[in-house]
């Protein structure tokens, strides 16, 4: 018996899903709606794109949602404001000892050199970064860990609504 109910429940789910099936045209389609996901959209958007993001869960948010939220980065805005002084030279060697030397140069430079704009681009996007909120990560010696009030689920509050301001 509950093999048949499981069988018949399977098939109505089946057909409840082709209900809800629609074709989209679009220029970019992103999968996964977390903090990359939906940065990735917000960016394709900004330049033009018409973007549909796919998201697996009900929800947004991914590792990010649940994440605390905390955003590393040198040279920024808000250190200067809280009369941090840090460099990008000090936050590349610091990932990279971090990484015992694994890790790929080219690419935390990339991130590093970067680092500052990103910071800058959330704030933007209304993630409220205050020098009150830095700290310490790991055993990083200056303050850089920029910590989003509310964790990752503000965080991803704040893209989802760039997000759909943007028509993703």
């Amino acid at each position: 018996m509950k093999k048949w109910m499981l069988i018949l429940l399977a098939v109505w789910l089946c057909g409840v899903s082709a209900v809800w099936a629609q074709s989209l045209e679009c220029d970019v389609v992103v999968i996964g709606g977390g903090g990359a996901g939906l940065s990735a959209a917000i960016e394709a958007a900004d330049h033009g794109a018409k973007v549909v993001l796919v998201e697996k869960m009900a929800f947004l948010g991914g590792e990010t949602g649940i994440s605390g939220g905390t955003i590393q980065g040198a040279e920024t805005i808000v250190q200067s404001k809280a009369g941090v002084a840090d460099s990008r030279r000090d936050l590349f060697r610091y990932w990279m000892e971090a990484g015992h030397y694994k890790n790929d140069p080219e690419l935390v430079r990339a991130v590093v050199d970067m680092s500052a704009a990103n910071v800058e681009w959330l704030m933007r996007l209304g993630v409220a970064y205050e020098p009150r909120n830095l700290g310490l990560g790991g055993w990083t010696p200056v303050p850089r860990a920029h910590r989003t009030p509310g964790g990752g689920g503000q965080l991803i509050k704040a893209l989802e609504k760039a997000a759909r301001d943007r028509g993703v």
